[in-house]
């Protein structure tokens, strides 16, 4: 069969997007005093990717005996099985479906952008408009809407300039007991991680105590976010690890984890699940759940293998570090098939 270009179902560009960068504009400021910003952009980039099938058998896919036709019919799997390339596995209602809960997981997570603000217009992000009336209410208005626990309320506040890190931080912690993780993972990720560098420049350069304890700070937000199947978190450890954003070519993060940091963070991750969990049987709320859906696995899977895909030396070395407690962080299952689609795609 002569080959043929596919264009990757909706909701693997949905998952694409869930990808979202959150940087700081480090721009003519000082170490010391760098904002905030969302950058609204992800791994893969927003433009459409395509993928060349050797033939209409793709990974994956399913077929039975040919039909009066002499044609083969695919044998779709149910939305409820373990399925992975929904172009070949899912029929076009049930991608629709994955389409479609790909938004409302977005918004679970609290994966939901403010956008970049440019003069005085927003360059919308991923879910703006959810977060809309807040970006311009008053710091007074605003803080009314977070002491209420409204969710779309604090997740602006993470991401305005103009709050404070204290109460920045104060709100990812409530966040992470209501159940989300997205923004509420990357933002101590990213404030420890800065932590850490400017104890770096204040030691000349040299590693401490100090330096080693933020590390696994941040690295323990970080995979608190992977066991509630969220990358975000990590997405902020590995991009301000390696792109140039904060760590001089000076200091290798890769070469600090070692095993003793890898311990700290899970040690601090097991830390931050008894403190979410206790607070919230102290408010009469559920644990929370560990029961994750098949939607829910595959966005995660395919988030990994894009981090893969766009920062393979450091996720190889933190994969094989954690390989016996986080198995989902290796190219193995689906996450494997979803990673070599994108190597096709890049090539």
């Amino acid at each position: 069969m002569s080959k043929k270009i596919v264009i990757i179902s909706v909701s693997i560009l949905l998952i694409l997007s869930l990808v979202s960068y959150l940087r700081f504009d480090l721009s003519n400021t000082p170490k010391n005093n760098r904002t905030l910003v969302d950058r609204s952009t992800n791994t893969m980039g927003h433009a459409e990717q395509f993928i060349e099938a050797k033939d209409i058998q793709e990974e994956g896919a399913v077929y039975n005996q040919s039909n009066d036709e002499g044609t083969q019919n695919i044998i779709y799997k149910d939305i409820e099985d373990d399925w992975c390339i929904t172009v070949n596995e899912l029929s076009e209602d049930d991608r629709n479906f994955v389409s479609s809960e790909m938004s409302s997981l977005q918004k679970r997570q609290g994966d939901i952008s403010i956008g970049l603000k440019i003069d005085d217009s927003y360059k919308e992000g991923l879910g703006s408009y959810y977060l809309e009336p807040y970006r311009e209410a008053s710091k007074e208005e605003l803080y009314f809407y977070v002491e209420q626990d409204n969710a779309y309320a604090m997740l602006t506040a993470l991401q305005r300039n103009d709050i404070p890190r204290k109460k920045k931080l104060e709100v990812a912690d409530r966040l992470l007991v209501l159940g989300y993780t997205g923004y509420a993972t990357s933002t101590p990720v990213i404030y420890a991680m800065i932590d850490a560098n400017r104890e770096l420049i204040n030691n000349n350069h040299q590693v401490n105590d100090q330096v080693t304890a933020l590390i696994k700070k941040a690295l323990g937000y970080a995979l608190y976010g992977i066991e509630r199947k969220n990358s975000t978190g990590l997405q902020s450890f590995v991009d301000l690890s390696l792109g140039g954003y904060i760590f001089s070519d000076e200091v290798s993060v890769m070469e600090l984890i070692d095993d003793e940091v890898m311990s700290g963070a899970r040690l601090y991750t097991e830390k931050l699940k008894e403190s979410v969990n206790s607070i919230r049987v102290q408010e009469g709320l559920p644990e929370l759940n560990t029961d994750f859906n098949r939607i829910a696995e595959y966005a995660f899977e395919f988030s990994v293998s894009a981090l893969h895909h766009s920062y393979t030396p450091m996720m190889k070395h933190i994969s094989q570090s954690l390989n016996e407690e986080y198995p989902e962080l290796t190219l193995s299952g689906c996450t494997g098939q979803l990673y070599r689609r994108l190597e096709t795609a890049r090539r």
